[in-house]
């Protein structure tokens, strides 16, 4: 007897899993000798720096625990472009729509237009597997866990 597991249904028990990985953190709290350090550079006069500073302190802890990093550093530049024009210059690769955020390995560096609490949280899961596992997955598979992360930080706040 063989047993066919198609794409759907491949795709929908890692998303099962995990939920249920989140679901359980939850409920476990855990010390966390976990921590992100950053640094912040900006060419956007529009945006309040000191009330983006204290949600992307939350924002890092909410991902740490969503993610089961417990043990875990990381230090990376969060840098906000002034338009679309500095943001295509610095991520020049693209792949589907013109992006608002783009994380970039070899320099560690999140670029974002704006800033949401979801979108950082997205590009800050893809620093984090970049850092954990040291090196780049296919696209689609890149993407999974950062858009369980940003979904959930969606349902969140």
């Amino acid at each position: 007897m063989k047993i066919y597991i198609t794409k759907k249904y491949l795709i929908i028990s890692i998303i099962s899993f995990l939920i249920a990985a989140f679901l359980i953190s939850l409920f476990i709290s855990a010390n966390a000798f976990a921590e992100v350090t950053y640094e912040i550079d900006s060419h956007n006069p529009t945006l309040n720096l000191d009330k983006i500073n204290t949600s992307i302190k939350r924002t890092c802890g909410l991902v740490l625990k969503v993610m089961h990093l417990e043990e875990f550093d990381l230090d990376i530049k969060i840098y906000f472009v002034k338009d679309y024009a500095e943001l295509s210059a610095k991520c020049p690769i693209r792949i589907g729509k013109t992006p608002v955020a783009y994380y970039i390995p070899a320099t560690n560096t999140i670029y974002m237009l704006k800033y949401t609490r979801a979108v950082f949280a997205h590009e800050l899961t893809h620093a984090m597997l970049d850092k954990y596992f040291g090196k780049s997955f296919p696209h689609e598979i890149q993407e999974i866990i950062p858009q369980y992360v940003e979904k959930t930080m969606r349902k969140i706040y």
